[in-house]
């Protein structure tokens, strides 16, 4: 049920986990300082473990235009899918699958946004919802992978064999949509997506389930809407591509409207990541700043720690057998062995 009786609201959803709570608080605050006051935001989070604690931070941050409700759809799903199992991968956690249940369960709305949590708004999303969809059921931006498929050989050939795509080069990121919800057959839908459930080994799981289901029915977007900065190096990417592609990712590297961290190297862990600072620009506004500082801090510390292993046993051994540098090497053993446990490196000796 939406929020607000008002059909031109921003409707939006997310699927964090409790861990990445505080990096949804930083898109959260970036979306609240590039909003219109004049419109309504109808915000949803689709998970089970969102703390009280983090509950009540995210919604301490909320202009009076602003709706956030936090929505376990587990319940859902074992109703209406009860023979269906999903399983995390690799970084990817269940609730990457969430989305996939978005018309379902909002089939009130219109338009409904997805937005991945690793992603920061650096300009009003409003002008999103003014776009118009025609006969398409989703709006998507080209994944990067799309424009250097020639290269990649193996996943070309995933893509054509295993997903059956007719047109793997408009492959999209499933990390950005917005679904026409009244243009999407709920009964077609619901057979389609337990078809895909059954084919095994997905190499991007939600991502390429909504590439088979969604094929043909995509309008394409400015790169700008979805910048992503993936593992592969920026230079060597650029010289890859060509065309129009090159173009709207020049275009969107010199202003990108969201910026998405997809790529191993995030902000919170690399404040020297690319587009870095938008993110922490935006950070330091939440109520979260000290606890990502510190973390972000911390993995530095350990990181320059880490190669005294050695020493920290080499202390240990000899603080046990008897000697002249017995408590010399005790002392420096019980001075590592703070520092460690401190740093939550250890917790016993």
């Amino acid at each position: 049920m939406p929020a607000f009786d008002d059909k031109k609201s921003i409707n939006i959803v997310f699927c964090p986990d409790n861990n990445y709570a505080k990096y949804f608080g930083v898109l959260l605050r970036s979306i609240i300082d590039n909003s219109n006051s004049e419109r309504k935001y109808d915000l949803l989070v689709f998970a089970k473990d969102i703390s009280i604690r983090n509950q009540f931070l995210l919604e301490r941050m909320l202009p009076a235009n602003f709706s956030l409700r936090f929505i376990d759809i587990t319940e859902y799903i074992s109703n209406n899918f009860p023979n269906v199992s999903f399983k995390a991968k690799g970084y990817w956690s269940i609730a990457t699958f969430y989305r996939l249940f978005i018309p379902f369960i909002m089939p009130d709305y219109e338009k409904v946004m997805y937005l991945d949590t690793d992603m920061c708004t650096d300009y009003s999303i409003e002008e999103l919802f003014n776009i118009e969809f025609g006969d398409n059921s989703l709006i998507s931006v080209k994944d990067t992978a799309s424009a250097i498929l020639d290269s990649l050989s193996e996943r070309k050939k995933y893509m054509i064999n295993v997903l059956n795509l007719k047109e793997p080069h408009n492959y999209f990121n499933a990390g950005f949509v917005i679904f026409n919800i009244k243009n999407i057959n709920i009964d077609r839908y619901k057979s389609q997506l337990l078809s895909t459930f059954e084919i095994k080994n997905l190499w991007f799981l939600d991502q390429d389930i909504m590439n088979i289901l969604f094929e043909g029915k995509v309008k394409l977007i400015h790169n700008k809407w979805d910048f992503m900065l993936d593992s592969h190096s920026f230079s060597v990417f650029i010289n890859n591509i060509s065309g129009d592609y090159k173009t709207n990712y020049l275009e969107a590297a010199q202003k990108p409207y969201i910026v998405h961290y997809s790529g191993f190297r995030k902000p919170w862990d690399y404040i020297s990541a690319d587009y870095a600072e938008i993110f922490w620009s935006y950070a330091r506004k939440t109520p979260f700043y000290e606890q990502l500082l510190f973390n972000v801090i911390k993995k530095k510390i350990i990181e320059i720690l880490k190669p005294n292993w050695f020493k920290y046993y080499e202390y240990k051994l000899r603080s046990i057998f008897p000697g002249k540098k017995k408590t010399h090497y005790t002392d420096k053993f019980n001075t590592m062995h703070t520092r460690y446990k401190e740093l939550g490196l250890i917790t016993k000796k």
